[in-house]
């Protein structure tokens, strides 16, 4: 991809997605030159990769997963800082030699600004009931996701670094909406 450059593209849901964030952090940490193919959403840029129309992207696990298990895909790397349980045998992008590249897909609960203190413990307190039990947590990783429950601080804080990170990534790569 190096000797290459603009040879080899890959395809994303969108300009700004994070799909396609990610990827450019990885052309950043990489040093390569792949060209962006926007799609609108995740299903045309997958339909498009399993065509063999763009010859990569990032997917998310749980999109992928199913693509994954019939030999349609193949994973190269996982975004995250160690394997995914999901799929032990592909490797992180630091055991590739490409350092940096540590992402994770995230998800949180909210509520409208001015909600009762109250409820707002009372929906954290079932949250994280209902993450602990085995049934739940099964759940989820089969469908490639792995439960890490925190409250509402952690999130508040993880969403700070998360919009400082992507900002600064966003100002260097110079990326803008079309």
């Amino acid at each position: 991809m190096q000797k290459n450059p603009g040879k080899f593209s890959y395809a994303s849901p969108g300009i700004g997605s994070p799909h396609h964030l990610a990827m450019e952090l990885i052309k950043e940490r990489s040093g390569s030159f792949i060209v962006h193919v926007p799609y609108r959403g995740t299903a045309f840029a997958t339909q498009d990769m399993l065509a063999g129309v763009v010859p990569m992207g990032v997917l998310d696990t749980a999109a992928a997963l199913p693509h994954f298990r019939s030999g349609k895909l193949k994973p190269l790397a996982v975004l995250s800082s160690r394997r995914v349980a999901t799929l032990p045998d592909v490797p992180t992008f630091a055991e590739l030699g490409i350092k940096d590249v540590e992402l994770s897909a995230w998800q949180g609960l909210f509520v409208p600004k001015g909600t009762p203190e109250a409820i707002v413990q009372r929906l954290s307190s079932e949250l994280q009931k209902a993450l602990a039990t085995p049934e739940v947590k099964a759940r989820l990783e089969d469908f490639g996701l792995e439960v890490a429950p925190s409250d509402g601080a952690a999130l508040a804080r993880h969403i700070q670094r998360e919009t400082e990170f992507w900002h600064a990534l966003i100002k260097s790569r110079r990326i803008t909406a079309e």
